[in-house]
């Protein structure tokens, strides 16, 4: 799916605050926080591996399912219906694609979780929890 960081934004802040299944993110971390301004709204910065905050107009790429791409579940809200934003590939699934990617790579039953989660470094930081409601 072709977006921009400040579509990653949108879907990180709607699905903060509904009591819901959240989309994973890889190799970029969503920070949420709550304004300031008394004006009950919550802020989300993407940044990348380093920690640094992208623009929201940079393009982005999100590999998700078929199901998903499609407007499944609506995760991904009104991208979906952009004409050419969706790109569905012929290949295996993503699930499988990994799988194998692993074997080959002699990691997939040597997998561990700290290598895999930072809590001091989450993916996805924000305050409190689920659903979000900053107040006013």
């Amino acid at each position: 799916v072709h977006a921009t960081v400040a579509d990653l934004e949108n879907i990180v802040r709607r699905s903060l605050t509904e009591d819901r299944s959240i989309i994973a993110r890889s190799g970029v971390r969503a920070v949420a926080s709550c304004r300031t301004d008394d004006s009950g709204e919550i802020v989300v910065r993407i940044e990348d591996t380093s920690g640094r905050t992208l623009p929201p107009e940079r393009p982005i790429r999100i590999l998700t399912n078929d199901f998903v791409a499609t407007g499944g579940d609506s995760d991904l809200g009104a991208i979906t219906t952009r004409p050419g934003a969706v790109e569905v590939e012929s290949g295996p699934p993503i699930r499988e694609a990994i799988v194998e990617f692993l074997r080959r790579r002699g990691t997939a039953t040597r997998l561990s979780p700290a290598r895999l989660y930072d809590p001091r470094h989450p993916r996805l930081a924000y305050p409190g929890s689920r659903p979000l409601h900053c107040p006013p």
